[in-house]
């Protein structure tokens, strides 16, 4: 009898899940055959597809045919040769090979109006600008203001920044040519380009790679924000960066210079790269941090001929506000400090290391002149000897290097100075320098006597100087005085 029931209740489910299995089928069918039917209907009649484009878009567009891609759920409309023109009708300001627009049915019944989901776009060169005032702009398409205007309010906005700040957006094989007009930065030209930007509320995932110059140099951009994409000054966010295979080709392209000389000085075969993280406080880049890395870069003397090959160069860094330097707020964003981590060198195959340097800027409160400020943790003479030997005029070099040999440490040292501008060459009005001896040694040379074990605090500026000379273990030998060292 038990049996019987179970076999009556399991067919009774049997048959009642394929009635429901087979209603969802017909279902399915029939809403296929509508999207069918309406994906004829559009292909038919783009004029459709143009008025809805062109009332979320809040702009005029042009596109030669469409092609329907039927999902029950995310139904797309491909439009080849699609541009956006401008107000007026008779230019055309972005141009692409093709764009589509992919719409989201579950959410769009949720909401009760049809919502796009993602708008992608591909194969456009477009300029993107910043002006003096800061305001920049994708074409003629206004994208952020030079600053909040009283008044200003989400309804101000130009009507396609809404439509931007809610619907995912997809840019791959384009190019983009940057231009700052507001600091005068060297154009920057991307190609390859593919862009990602995923909006949820007010959240934005922005993700861009790309080819810098036309060249091998590699880009890639990551910004993951809240706040208005047009009003720069609400981003609250983090942001990640890097550039690799940059070379010396790419470097002088982006300089718009044949060669990289400065002073004397001209960098060759260089390959470089860096990786920055920071975060973003009211649009404001907080202190970032990085590493730095480069390889194969020689570095010539013009004046003598002379080459030094730094074959390989790594180091971690932070960047940020030097706020605390200073009490005068309004000269809080003329003031910096860079600290180096782990500075490692091989310099002509010679390894060589240094533990930590920090440099500060500041503009003087009084005239206004740069100062800097440099720290450094250690310098071994001996091991930085080549290096040196290479800066200095060549009479002193060899005078130095070749007869004295200098050995030791100079730690702690702290090197202040004034500068007239930051302009190449640079002119230093005034400077100080402290710093801690240890264990110095030179060789005799004519009346200069030979020396081990030196060590001392020295503090010097343009006019005067003083040294504290810790005599313990210290030797000196006259050769002229006395036959044995004392």
């Amino acid at each position: 009898m038990l049996k019987n029931s179970l076999i009556k209740t399991a067919l009774f489910f049997w048959h009642l899940h394929r009635k429901l299995f087979i209603s969802l089928i017909v279902l399915l069918a029939a809403v296929l055959i509508i999207l069918r039917s309406l994906a004829f209907y559009l292909e038919a009649y783009p004029q459709v597809v143009k008025n809805f484009v062109e009332e979320h878009l809040h702009s005029q567009v042009t596109f030669e045919k469409i092609k329907v891609n039927v999902n029950p759920f995310f139904p797309s409309v491909s439009m080849q040769n699609f541009a956006i023109e401008n107000n007026t009708g008779r230019e055309k300001n972005l141009e692409f090979t093709s764009a589509s627009i992919q719409l989201n049915i579950p959410l769009s019944i949720f909401r009760g109006q049809i919502i796009i989901d993602t708008l992608s776009l591909e194969g456009s060169r477009v300029l993107v600008q910043r002006n003096s005032n800061g305001e920049i702009f994708m074409a003629e398409l206004q994208l952020t203001k030079a600053q909040k205007e009283p008044g200003h309010s989400e309804k101000n906005n130009p009507s396609y920044m809404t439509f931007l700040n809610q619907t995912n957006l997809i840019i791959t094989d384009s190019k983009i040519l940057f231009v700052d007009e507001m600091h005068d930065y060297p154009t920057v030209f991307l190609t390859d380009i593919n862009f990602k930007m995923k909006n949820v509320d007010e959240r934005h995932q922005l993700s861009l790679q790309a080819k810098l110059n036309e060249s091998d140099a590699s880009m890639d951009i990551r910004l993951d924000f809240t706040g208005r994409l047009n009003d720069i000054t609400n981003w609250d966010g983090e942001v990640y960066g890097a550039v690799e295979n940059l070379d010396q080709q790419s470097i002088q392209q982006f300089l718009q210079e044949d060669v990289i000389q400065i002073e004397n000085f001209q960098i060759n075969n260089i390959e470089t790269g860096v990786k920055v993280w920071s975060a973003i406080e009211n649009g404001n880049l907080q202190s970032i941090h990085g590493e730095l890395f480069a390889d194969d870069a020689r570095l010539t003397r013009v004046d003598r001929q002379q080459s030094i090959r730094f074959d390989q160069l790594t180091t971690n860094f932070k960047i940020q506000r030097g706020s605390h330097m200073i009490s005068d707020p309004d000269q809080q964003e003329s003031s910096w400090i860079i600290d180096l981590y782990d500075l490692n060198l091989y310099v002509d195959s010679k390894p060589i290391s240094e533990k930590y340097i920090n440099l500060k800027y500041q503009k003087d409160k009084t005239d206004q002149l740069p100062r800097v400020q440099v720290f450094l943790n250690e310098f071994d003479l001996h091991e930085f000897s080549h290096v040196i030997s290479f800066f200095l005029p060549k009479k002193v070099s060899k005078q130095i290097y070749s007869i004295f040999k200098p050995r030791g440490r100079v730690e702690n040292i702290v090197a202040t100075m004034k500068l007239q501008s930051l302009d190449m060459p640079i002119d230093i009005l005034s400077y100080q320098v402290q710093a801690d001896i240890k264990a110095f040694a030179i060789n005799s040379f004519q009346s200069i006597p030979k020396v081990r074990n030196f060590s001392a605090h020295v503090v010097f500026n343009e006019t005067m100087g003083r040294i504290n000379i810790d005599s313990h273990d210290m030797k000196l030998h006259l050769k002229s005085l006395f036959r044995d060292t004392w």
